[in-house]
C-alpha cells in the first residue's frame, strides 16, 4: 500500500508540472509521515544525522566546476594546454584532452569538465577540419578521466 501511495503521489505531482526534485521529496516525506511512526519535528534531525560530512564535498566540486566554466579559468586552462601541445600534429584534440585532464584535476567533476572544456574546444576542433563525431568523442572521453584523478567525486563516495 505504501509503494502504491508513493508512486501515485509522485506521478500525480509530475503530471501537474511540479519539478522532479520537489516531487520526489514531497512524495517520499509524505509517505514517511503516513506509513511510519516518525514525527514531523524529528524528521529533519534524522535526515541531517544520516548525512556524512565527506559527502558534502560532492556539491562543492560541482559548484567549483560550474564557477570555473562560467568564469575565464576554463579558457585559460585551454590556452595553457594549447601552448604545450598545440604545435604537434593533431595538437588541437590533444590540447583538448590535456585541458580536460587539468580541469578535472582542479574541479573533481567529470560532467563539469565536459561542459567547461567542451564549450570552448568543440567548435575549435570542428572548425579545424575534424569530423563532428571525432570532436565529441575526444572531449567526452577525456572528460571521463576526471574520476581517475584525485580528488574526485568518486573518491569521496
Amino acid at each position: 500500500m505504501s509503494v502504491a501511495y508513493l508512486l501515485l503521489v509522485l506521478f500525480g505531482l509530475l503530471l501537474i508540472g511540479v519539478p522532479v526534485s520537489i516531487a520526489l521529496g514531497v512524495s517520499a516525506v509524505s509517505a514517511l509521515f503516513i506509513f511510519t511512526s516518525y514525527n514531523v519535528v524529528g524528521s529533519a534531525e534524522i535526515m541531517f544525522n544520516g548525512l556524512k560530512p565527506a559527502l558534502m564535498a560532492i556539491p562543492m566540486f560541482i559548484l567549483a566546476g560550474s564557477l570555473m566554466s562560467k568564469g575565464s579559468s576554463a579558457q585559460r586552462i585551454v590556452d595553457f594546454a594549447k601552448s604545450l601541445v598545440g604545435h604537434l600534429p593533431g595538437g588541437l584534440p590533444i590540447s583538448a584532452i590535456l585541458a580536460c585532464i587539468i580541469f578535472a584535476a582542479v574541479s573533481g567533476s567529470s560532467p563539469a569538465t565536459v561542459v567547461a572544456v567542451g564549450s570552448v574546444m568543440f567548435l575549435a576542433i570542428k572548425n579545424a577540419g575534424y569530423p563532428k563525431s571525432y570532436a565529441v568523442g575526444a572531449i567526452t572521453s577525456a572528460g571521463s578521466l576526471g574520476i581517475l584523478i584525485p580528488p574526485s567525486v568518486v573518491m569521496f563516495v
